[in-house]
């Protein structure tokens, strides 16, 4: 509001100044997202992953049968790790999408990267200390049996358990 004096005056106030006094123009509400719209989107992403975990599984399973039909059990191991490996590299590109797209820079890109990096690097852990404990376990189960049925020759250099 402008007065004579040059000075430009604001006022706030939740009522209309001047004029009719009557309310202002009327708001176009703003339409409700539909329920059926947001529940065909969640089907289509549902329908979508189920047929990708069913193509997934089908082809897990064809590389789990390579080395009983052919009994190459080590080309078996390397085209699993190979897979591995490939859905590494997709997961560490979707995770760089998805922080690019979520913050617009290349910066929560690499946010992204480095978090699904360290959750890759937990998951290796975990898996690797797993693994060393069966071993372990495994490793002494035969030791406890090769005792128990005299055959650890290379602690006693014999067949038997009497002396």
């Amino acid at each position: 509001m402008a007065n004579n004096d040059g000075k430009i005056y604001i006022t706030i106030s939740d009522q209309r100044v001047g004029g009719g006094g009557g309310p202002g123009p009327a708001v176009p509400e703003t339409p409700k997202e539909d329920k059926t719209k947001s529940l065909g989107d969640y089907a289509k992403h549902a329908f979508f992953n189920i047929i990708q975990d069913t193509a997934k599984k089908a082809v897990n399973n064809s590389i789990n049968q390579i080395g009983n039909y052919t009994g190459d059990y080590y080309a078996q191991r390397q085209v699993q790790i190979s897979i591995g490996a490939l859905e590494k590299i997709g997961n560490l590109g979707m995770s760089f999408f998805a922080g690019t797209t979520i913050t617009g820079t290349m910066a929560g890109g690499i946010v992204g990267l480095i978090a699904t990096g360290a959750m890759m690097g937990v998951n290796y852990g975990l898996e690797e200390f797993n693994n060393r404990v069966a071993i372990a376990r495994n490793n002494r189960e035969i030791s406890y049996l090769k005792d128990v049925s005299g055959l650890n020759t290379l602690k006693d250099g014999s067949r038997g358990t009497e002396n």
